[in-house]
């Protein structure tokens, strides 16, 4: 495995792919999550536009 720098030992491969999920957790986790968030946003604020509601009409409990 080249990615984890030839680590034999099984403790040392071990935290080589814990630390390895942790790092793809937040390469691609975190902006994901940015992402999505925006388009939330975005389909609020359209929705909002587009029916003329407000923020607490648009949230209104049913």
């Amino acid at each position: 495995m080249a990615f984890l720098g030839g680590k034999t030992d099984k403790v040392e491969y071990n935290a080589a792919v814990g630390k390895l999920t942790w790092v793809g957790f937040i390469v691609i986790g975190v902006p994901l999550m940015a992402i999505m968030m925006g388009g939330l946003f975005y389909l609020i604020g359209g929705i909002r536009k587009i029916t003329g509601l407000g923020k607490d009409e648009v949230f209104l409990p049913r």
